[in-house]
C-alpha cells in the first residue's frame, strides 16, 4: 500500500524496519543487534522489524543498499532512509535513527 493512503494513526501502528548489515557472526554485529533491539524494545515496543544481512554472503544487497563499513544499520520505514554506522552510544544511536522517547503528560 502506498504511503500516501496511511493516515496518521496508520503512521503510528506500522512497524519500522531495519536492517543490519554484518560480517557473519562477529562480536561487533553481535553489538550492534543487541543496541539495536534494546532501543526498538524501549521505544518501539511490538512495533519493529530487524532484519539481519551477512554482506560478506549477500554482497550485491549491500552494495545496492550503499554501505561502506560494517556494521552499518539502515532504517528503511519510516521514511526517509537513514543509515548509521552502530555505535555503542545508545542515546546518539537513538537519535541517528530518530527514535524519541515517548511524550510524557504532565499529572494534573
Amino acid at each position: 500500500m502506498p504511503s500516501f493512503l496511511f493516515d496518521r494513526t496508520d503512521r503510528a501502528k506500522a512497524p519500522w524496519r531495519f536492517e543490519l548489515f554484518t560480517d557473519g557472526s562477529t562480536p561487533f554485529g553481535t553489538i550492534a543487534l543487541t543496541n539495536l533491539r534494546v532501543l526498538c524494545e524501549t521505544y518501539l515496543p511490538e512495533r519493529f522489524e530487524i532484519e539481519m544481512i551477512d554482506a560478506g554472503k549477500d554482497p550485491r544487497r549491500a552494495r545496492a543498499a550503499g554501505i561502506g563499513a560494517l556494521p552499518c544499520i539502515v532504517r528503511r520505514h519510516p521514511a526517509p532512509i537513514v543509515r548509521t554506522l552502530v555505535c555503542r552510544n545508545l542515546r546518539r544511536l537513538g537519535q541517528d535513527l530518530g527514535l524519541r522517547s515517548p511524550k510524557v503528560r504532565a499529572s494534573a
